[in-house]
């Protein structure tokens, strides 16, 4: 079931046009992605890039609980 969130990952990277997403870790953490450069998906985890900081976290793949896409609100 990890693998499974890293390959939605790799989908979210792909859309066209980009859909901001947050994932939901096993901890309290939860990180939200506004960019496709903002992160990288390997074999068993993956790498985001903090917005403000320029840090970087790593996630395992066993760490993800889940991906979900942000609603995109009309344009007025």
């Amino acid at each position: 079931m990890a693998l499974e969130h890293l390959e939605a990952l790799r989908e979210m990277k792909r859309n066209r046009p980009f859909i901001p997403f947050r994932i939901l870790t096993t901890g309290t953490e939860t990180f939200l992605v506004e960019d496709r450069f903002q992160f990288a998906v390997g074999q068993s985890e993956m790498s985001y890039a903090r917005p403000a900081s320029g840090g970087l976290v790593h996630l395992s793949a066993d760490r993800i609980v889940a991906v979900e896409a942000m609603v995109r609100k009309p344009a007025v």
